[in-house]
């Protein structure tokens, strides 16, 4: 993408993501720039594929720029090279940051559920910090067009109750952006390798305040939420070029995804599945 050989995704400092109805052939959503409402980025789905779960992102002419697919430190190793690289000059002092980020936010908030092995008595769920372990993790893999990889995210898990970040790398593996995910609420502040604001984010728009147990995750729409985002001004010293209105769609299409596999959690298509047997018939029905 640096060299332009795909469409360019590019993005206005405040927009809003908003998934579209679920079809039998799959899904789509839309980026649309805020106050105008114009759509200028979307995504889409299709179920009518054992792969469905890649994503492909659009330029405001509907051209396909960028994919998502979901995939495994080795498989990026082998087919790019690619592995998380050492840190930064800056990290420590960026990983102090987050350590007081998680401590105030994920130590001081927990949960009461009853215990399904011992119904009388009651337990304490507390979210899992964003920790430097990435066993646990998915990671997505960022390709443009002719399939050159450009970042990979890996995403914590969320549960019922408690919404899970995400980190950022570019394709020579070194952090360029996490989510500051502020649990109970679906809110992310993404901040970049030195630990600097870059974009606030929140379903189902900044300042809701909405707990995310119970914001409506409506099925019809795939459970995906609605997110608004709000970037930052650039143009300072060594400012992350994650700010350019060229490189915005990096951490819309991260958020995107966390969004999409959130929502998978509440509705998956079951078209996927049924495909190999619908195979199998068609190529029974042929030879027979």
């Amino acid at each position: 993408e640096d060299q332009q050989r795909c469409p360019m995704i590019k993005l206005t400092s405040s927009l809003f993501l908003s998934p579209q109805y679920v079809t039998f052939g799959g899904q789509t959503g839309g980026w649309r720039a805020t106050p105008s409402g114009i759509t200028i980025g979307s995504w889409s789905q299709t179920f009518l594929s054992q792969r469905w779960n890649d994503v492909y992102f659009n330029d405001l002419d509907g051209r396909f720029a960028v994919k998502a697919e979901e995939t495994t430190d080795l498989e990026l190793m082998k087919r790019h090279g690619w592995r998380i690289a050492g840190v930064p000059p800056s990290y420590a002092n960026f990983t102090n940051f987050v350590k007081s980020w998680e401590a105030a936010q994920y130590m001081t908030t927990f949960h009461t559920e009853v215990d399904p092995e011992n119904p009388s008595s009651v337990r304490i769920v507390q979210p899992t910090p964003l920790a430097e372990s990435h066993a646990n993790k998915t990671t997505i893999a960022l390709t443009d067009c002719e399939g050159e990889l450009l970042f990979v995210v890996k995403m914590q898990p969320t549960n019922a109750h408690f919404i899970g970040g995400f980190d950022i790398f570019d394709r020579s593996g070194l952090l360029v952006a996490r989510s500051l995910a502020e649990t109970r609420v679906a809110r992310h502040l993404l901040v970049d390798g030195r630990g600097y604001l870059l974009a606030t984010a929140e379903a189902p728009k900044i300042n809701a305040s909405i707990l995310f147990e119970n914001l409506p995750k409506d099925p019809a729409k795939g459970g995906i939420l609605a997110y608004e985002v709000r970037f930052e001004q650039g143009g300072y010293k060594d400012a992350s070029r994650l700010l350019d209105a060229n490189f915005r769609w990096v951490l819309v299409a991260a958020l995107q995804m966390r969004a999409l596999s959130d929502g998978r959690a509440v509705w998956a298509p079951s078209l996927p599945d049924a495909l190999p047997v619908v195979y199998w018939l068609g190529v029974g029905v042929l030879t027979a």
